[in-house]
């Protein structure tokens, strides 16, 4: 049945290929193909149309259906699908939300097309009260929206308030452009908005979607790979696959926006994914720090959102950002949340700061930033990232533009500092090779935050048997000195990099920090303290098996540590040349040289402060420093220091079969074995590293969780899942 409608009336409400309203009657193992045109003179208070290839609106829709719909709405607000508008309605437009069967087995192809029109679309339907199960979409919807009215869009359904289960399809492309500046504007691959009555009512199962091209712009705030926003909803067992993403705002890969809501098992694979630099608009501010959010997971998760055995793999990010930008591997923003064993990969980030504004760019390996209150209790359990390249320009010139950056965590604060223990972290890791660039001069109050754990906290947190591999390279011409504290200055930390009024507990971590300076106008040799990069009060409640290790494979021949501690008078100095190690007789500090060594004079200080410094040139050995024992640390002006670990030289060569060995002059060689313990055997078969090889070498103090399904998905670099 091939039908054209022409027209759409100004009176019009319900308008379908076949049927304004449909009554529910059998009707089944049909194929229409149906054109749908109009356009009126706009008008503000008209009710929004129900438009749809079959039908308008519908109390329930029937099974078997298959439509080729193209459907072209001009100047005015309506609801639109590829098969109905709305499902789930009486004809007096009040919903029916006692439906309990499932429409199935249909299929559209569909070509949607809103000019200058808000409009709530979805290849199958506009919005949905029924439940949809063994289906299948193709086609493109492409939107252009209005400046007063909101648009929602998903690659199949539009507004979701009921469930999605085994849907399937492949989109050339989903477009959202110039929608309501004064409304608040969502587009998911899959789902626009996903809705249930009460906790995890309903759920999205089994679904796979690929798109060659997702392309929003700076008006539409929440970007989701499945959904754009998400609220009493489980979702799971789901794929979305992305060719080119293009969006400004809150993106998450996974979901967008996110609250009372259950992902696991689902994956989001992107090619490219540009950004574009935008400020953030008020209507999308329902994260609690005033920014635009990247997640790789979740963009911004404000309450009760739990993610677990989930991948994410993204290809290649590129693009620009302004004001504050937040950069999480896996959450953009977390307030409750759970994250378990869900992994995220990116072979190529390179972001830069806009040169219009002052910008802040926070960066956390895992979550850029986590806001803890009232009961929010936030875990990170399992979970790992990987990044192969990830460069970011400050791009300075005349204004204040920083930079916030955790190996794990990116900022973190806490809404009650009476709370304790809001944030654990436990058995995860990060490793990335890291750019940090500058422009030629940045103004007084520009900072470069880095700690291995996290950047900056005002939270109490625990951080258990973790790992971090990080080389940070640094090009900050634009920085002026390597103080740990005071303005346009570096605060790197092996642990962290600053802390205030928080008690942090730190117990079985592993840190492989290689920093290098390419360029700067600073004078001397940068100082990494082995704690926090700065001189605040940085509080560790409990600090135990703790080691900062620097291998050989991969670190520049020089690394200069310092340590800031307090005693009541006296101010020693000691520096050398060549390997040493730290120890403590009778609470001071003594500094046993090998081979030999150079001790300062001895000074009285009215600011009563002990400092020293050291520099080991790693030549053809690891070195491992940091705690071995409990040890609890308040750093205050008349406490010390943890102790120190006596450096320990390994020197076993990784010769396992099938495993390859970390080269100074190649970086590539072992990332995949550190990251995921895996190794390619041949092309079709992925292989566990021993452990061993799996840390090139290197001894660690106690177990990294061990890979133990091996999944078929060779084209992601990430075949073995946790």
């Amino acid at each position: 049945m091939d039908i054209h409608i022409k027209s759409i009336r100004a009176d019009s409400v319900f308008v379908g290929g076949f049927a304004g309203y449909m009554v529910p009657v059998i009707i089944q193992n049909v194929n229409i193909t149906s054109r749908v045109t109009g356009g009126a003179e706009y008008c503000k208070e008209c009710a929004r149309k129900v438009i749809g290839g079959l039908c308008g609106a519908t109390r329930s829709f029937p099974s078997n259906i298959t439509v080729n719909s193209t459907i072209q709405v001009t100047l005015m607000s309506a609801y639109v699908g590829g098969l109905a508008g709305i499902v789930g309605i009486a004809e007096d437009g009040f919903p029916v939300t006692s439906l309990t069967s499932s429409t199935t087995n249909l299929t559209s192809n569909t070509n949607i097309r809103c000019l200058q029109s808000s409009c709530y679309a979805g290849a199958l339907f506009g919005m949905t009260y029924q439940s949809i199960t063994n289906s299948t979409v193709s086609g493109q919807i492409r939107i252009s929206g209005m400046s007063d009215k909101a648009t929602i869009a998903g690659g199949v359904v539009g507004l979701l308030m009921a469930s999605l289960v085994d849907v399937n399809g492949k989109l050339t492309l989903l477009q959202v452009t110039t929608s309501g500046s004064s409304a608040t504007n969502y587009v998911g691959g899959i789902v626009g908005t996903g809705n249930g009555t009460t906790f995890l009512s309903n759920r999205i199962d089994s679904c796979t979607v690929e798109i060659a091209n997702f392309v929003s712009d700076f008006t539409v705030d929440y970007v989701g790979g499945i959904l754009a926003s998400s609220s009493n909803l489980q979702v799971t067992r789901t794929i979305i696959k992305i060719t080119n993403l293009s969006s400004c705002l809150h993106t998450g890969g996974l979901v967008g926006l996110a609250t009372l809501s259950d992902l696991r098992q689902c994956m989001v694979v992107v090619d490219m994914h540009n950004r574009s630099a935008c400020r953030t608009p008020l209507l999308a501010e329902s994260a609690q720090r005033k920014g635009i959010f990247f997640g790789g997971a979740v963009a911004v998760g404000i309450g009760d959102t739990f993610v677990h055995q989930s991948l994410i793999n993204f290809t290649t990010i590129i693009g620009n950002y302004m004001e504050s930008f937040i950069f999480g591997g896996l959450f953009g923003e977390g307030g409750k949340f759970l994250i378990n064993s869900t992994a995220a990969a990116y072979a190529h980030i390179n972001l830069t700061a806009s040169e219009e504004v002052d910008s802040t760019l926070t960066f956390g390996g895992l979550v850029g930033y986590i806001w803890l209150k009232d009961d929010y209790i936030s875990t990170i359990y399992g979970s790992y990232a990987v990044y192969g390249i990830a460069n970011a320009s400050l791009s300075c010139l005349n204004y204040n533009n920083s930079a916030i950056v955790g190996g794990l965590v990116g900022y973190i604060i806490q809404g009650y500092p009476t709370l304790m223990s809001n944030l654990t972290v436990r058995s995860s890791y990060t490793t990335m090779n890291a750019s940090f660039y500058s422009g030629e001069s940045c103004l007084t109050s520009s900072t470069f935050l880095y700690g291995g754990l996290f950047g900056l906290s005002y939270a109490d947190i625990y951080f258990y048997n973790s790992y971090i591999q990080a080389i940070l390279s640094l090009q900050m011409v634009g920085f002026k000195d390597f103080s740990p504290s005071g303005a346009s200055a570096y605060g790197i930390g092996a642990l962290l990099g600053k802390s205030l009024l928080s008690h942090t507990s730190i117990k079985g971590i592993f840190i492989n920090l290689t920093p290098q300076i390419i360029a700067s106008k600073a004078s001397g040799t940068l100082s990494v303290p082995l704690y926090a990069g700065t001189s605040d009060f940085n509080n560790c409640l409990v600090c135990s098996l703790i080691y900062i290790v620097q291998n050989k494979y991969i670190l520049s021949n020089e690394f200069t540590i310092s340590q800031v501690i307090s005693t009541e008078q006296s101010t020693y100095h000691f520096r050398f040349t060549e390997m040493g190690e730290w120890f403590f007789d009778s609470g001071k500090p003594v500094l046993q040289p090998l081979p030999n060594y150079e001790l300062g004079s001895m000074s009285v200080s009215a600011t009563t402060s002990i400092q020293w410094a050291g520099k080991m040139i790693v030549s053809d050995k690891i070195s491992k420093i940091g705690w071995d024992c409990d040890y609890t640390f308040n750093y205050t002006q008349s406490t010390q220091s943890p102790p120190l670990l006596t450096f320990q030289y390994v020197d076993n060569q990784c010769d396992i079969s099938n495993c390859k060995h970390c080269k100074k002059d190649d970086s590539k060689t072992c990332i995949s074995c550190i990251a995921s313990h895996y190794v390619l055997s041949g092309s079709q078969t992925c292989t566990k590293c021993q452990s061993e090889c799996a840390i090139c070498g290197t001894i660690l103090p106690f177990p990294l969780a061990r890979s133990t399904i091996c999944l078929r998905h060779m084209s992601l670099r990430i075949p073995c899942g946790i």
